[in-house]
């Protein structure tokens, strides 16, 4: 597609970083759950992703038009080395020149799970739909940060690596989010790094920046004083920290241009004095946005009733995800949990959002997503798992991936040949 106006080619991109990764394909020019149209311009230098009916804003050289730049990301002549596989492969950019910055794109929830290798995550896709994912990482020193999109609701859980911190800062959560059985929302720091894992409902329009710090990797003496301060304050244990929201955002005006110059110049942080820049910025920004917390115990003030509800769903969830007889109805686990269908039910809906049925249902579509990749059959698995009507569990499936069951199984078997 051409803009008339211009010689800059117009396209559509499935995820990068920040708002265009809610844009889908045909929807330009607007995002899909965003009231401001939104122009991704592709020249032969770079791509420009600017909303261009922003008020008062800037005009761009390349982009015609009021318009507020969202990010800009360059790349040589050779651009990038083609699209997402079908497989769900995460895609690299051909010209990486530094490795200190990646950007990955998933389609399949179990690659974009294990891109945060020091998380030791699972995940778990309840809303229905293909999965479009991607996770941009920046590492400087002691400091890693990671830029993560989902595209629908996921049940994830983790355990952080003892050595390091890890919190979340939220760009975009619009949805029902609860993280450990605390309401997740854009004005609270999200907590991942302490004792007993983590457990998190993500929305659809998930954009958060993680902030993973290892304490050890850093040389600074008052970097690791700063530390030292800030490690208190996060508490012993993965949940939602209520902040100031002045100096929340404040935080995120520090991180947002610090990420577009390192997504522009990759080999920035090839250079040991941005480095550690970069580590100073992220580190000391931390410590400015846990200034004046509002409560001195902000992991404390969770309402009885939502944490027995938690407490409850979490024990289903370990029980359907890990026992190897999933149960296959609400019956089998009221049964189980010797707890009424209404208990279940109202548990499920305050927490995760979804009924008990749906929820079992998701889950035993993802054990049959996975096995098909080694299966003899695409009956053999389906069966094992409870669906007996081979229409309706078709239809099932594709609802919940994209695709068709044995679409999945043949592309698994010819990238197993």
């Amino acid at each position: 597609m051409r803009d008339s106006r211009s010689s800059v080619q117009c396209v559509v991109l499935h995820c990068v970083v920040h708002k265009v990764g809610a844009a889908k394909s045909g929807d330009y020019p607007k995002l899909a759950k965003s009231k401001n149209p939104v122009k991704i311009c592709l020249t032969d230098k770079c791509i420009t992703c600017c909303d261009s009916s922003a008020p008062g804003s800037a005009q761009t050289a390349r982009t015609p038009g009021a318009a507020r730049t969202f990010f800009r990301i360059h790349w040589s002549a050779r651009g990038f080395r083609g699209a997402p596989t079908e497989s769900g492969e995460a895609m690299q950019p051909a010209n990486q020149t530094s490795s200190a910055v990646e950007i990955r794109y998933c389609r399949n929830i179990d690659e974009q799970a294990m891109l945060l290798d020091a998380w030791n995550q699972s995940y778990c896709q309840i809303s229905r739909g293909p999965f479009d994912g991607s996770v941009s990482s920046f590492a400087a020193g002691g400091v890693r940060v990671l830029v993560e999109r989902l595209n629908r609701t996921v049940y994830q859980r983790g355990q952080v690596a003892r050595s390091r911190l890890a919190v979340g800062i939220p760009f975009q959560l619009e949805g029902h989010a609860l993280l450990c059985g605390q309401t997740s929302h854009r004005d609270g720091l999200h907590v991942f790094s302490g004792d007993g894992g983590f457990e998190f409902l993500s929305p659809d329009t998930h954009l958060v920046v993680n902030l993973e710090i290892e304490p050890d990797a850093i040389g600074d003496h008052l970097l690791r004083s700063q530390l030292d301060e800030i490690a208190p304050l996060l508490g012993v244990r993965p949940g939602v920290l209520n902040v100031d929201p002045a100096r929340l955002q404040g935080f995120r005006e520090v991180l947002k241009p610090l990420l577009d110059a390192v997504s522009a110049t990759p080999t920035l942080l090839d250079d040991g004095g941005v480095a550690a820049s970069f580590e100073k910025s992220v580190i000391f920004g931390l410590a400015e946005a846990l200034q004046g917390m509002r409560d001195a115990d902000p992991h404390g003030n969770v309402e009885a009733r939502t944490a027995r509800n938690w407490q409850l769903v979490r024990s289903v969830r370990e029980l359907v995800e890990e026992s190897p007889d999933c149960p296959l109805s609400v019956a089998e686990l009221c049964a189980r949990f010797r707890a009424s269908r209404r208990t279940l039910q109202y548990a499920f809906e305050d927490t995760v959002g979804v009924n008990p049925s749906a929820y079992i249902r998701a889950v035993r579509l993802d054990h049959v997503r996975r096995e098909l990749r080694a299966a003899g059959s695409v009956t053999e698995v389906a069966t094992r798992w409870g669906f007996w009507h081979f229409g309706n569990f078709s239809n099932e499936y594709r609802g919940q991936f994209g695709e068709l069951p044995s679409e999945t199984w043949r592309r698994s078997r010819a990238c197993a040949g």
